[in-house]
């Protein structure tokens, strides 16, 4: 499977996606430290900085999980809580790449105050290009952090792509329910140290850049229970 990242900063979703055997192809990400970071350990994908400023249809057809974490600015409680009125609100980019790519998958990430400032938004947008949604939180300390993180987590479905064929043939209704119980069931399972490193905090050592950098950050660990659980439906469909 092949995927393409978003507002990437220092490559939480690419690393889940490495975990995961997910083939990376491309980043999406304006701030220079963070594209540092992209370069040194995910020298293999293409590169783009501007999201206004790119296009992204040559990627039509070509991606099944398109991943996004836009800006939390605007919906965190650090901040005004400005929501669309804010400058950094994306979430127009974001759907104008999602119409360019046509992912199978795309799987959103941000902060819980998203839920009452952008969260209506982005699910009628997603639903109005053929995609089922569902949404879950889950916090940090779900995979063994020393701190909770609670974030907003939305994995969409389309059924516009090669998928709604193969689930029309097979006379089977896919449903948001059944890629919840997968992300469920792998939710339960020990996955042992390898998953669960860099999970339990950082050093206090950090300079400003790494800093800022690490709390923009997702949690790779539960991004790549997410992208475990696609797999196993995709799998499923094909070997029916």
């Amino acid at each position: 499977m092949n995927h393409g990242s978003l507002y990437s900063g220092i490559g939480g979703w690419l690393l889940a996606a490495r975990w995961a055997s997910i083939k990376n192809v491309f980043t999406c990400e304006i701030d220079e430290f963070c594209n540092k970071v992209l370069d040194k350990h995910f020298p293999d994908t293409d590169r783009y900085n501007d999201i206004k400023e790119t296009d992204f249809t040559k990627y039509r057809g070509t991606i099944d999980i398109l991943s996004t974490s836009d800006p939390c600015q605007p919906f965190s409680f650090a901040g005004k809580r400005k929501g669309k009125e804010d400058d950094r609100f994306l979430w127009p980019q974001t759907i104008k790449a999602i119409q360019e790519i046509r992912p199978a998958y795309v799987v959103f990430e941000n902060v819980p105050g998203f839920i009452s400032l952008g969260f209506e938004t982005v699910a009628s947008d997603l639903e109005a290009e053929g995609y089922q949604v569902e949404s879950f939180i889950i916090p940090a300390c779900g995979v063994g952090a020393w701190h909770r993180r609670d974030r907003l987590w939305i994995i969409a479905y389309s059924d516009k792509n090669e998928y709604s064929e193969l689930r029309k043939s097979r006379q089977r209704e896919f449903s948001p329910e059944l890629l919840g119980s997968n992300i469920r069931r792998f939710w339960n399972r020990e996955y042992g140290p390898e998953l669960r490193r860099n999970a339990n905090g950082v050093s206090s050592k950090l300079d400003k850049n790494r800093w800022e950098s690490l709390g923009n950050s997702i949690v790779p660990q539960i991004a790549y229970i997410i992208f475990e659980a696609i797999k196993e439906v995709h799998k499923n469909y094909e070997n029916q």
